[in-house]
């Protein structure tokens, strides 16, 4: 009789084991990836586009009255930036 799977050939219970975990391991990868690109959009967001917002409006004159933090020419030069 056969004690186990000494022939050293993969059974088919082992090729979709083998199959699963590369699929759990590109969704683990994905996952990561998506991530670690959203933190990257964010800190751009919320660095760059902060950063450079006092100079935007005060050389392009974008919000003449000074009690708005923000109008409408403001918010379209960012989303150009």
């Amino acid at each position: 009789g056969e004690c186990g799977n000494r022939t050293g050939r993969s059974s088919p219970a082992n090729v979709s084991d083998k199959s699963a975990s590369s699929t759990v391991r590109f969704i683990r990868f994905a996952c990561l990836f998506f991530n670690v690109l959203s933190g990257l959009v964010n800190g751009y967001d919320i660095c760059i586009t902060t950063g450079i917002l006092d100079f935007v409006d005060r050389d392009l004159m974008l919000c003449h009255d000074v009690a708005l933090s923000t109008c409408f020419s403001k918010e379209a030069v960012l989303s150009v930036v």
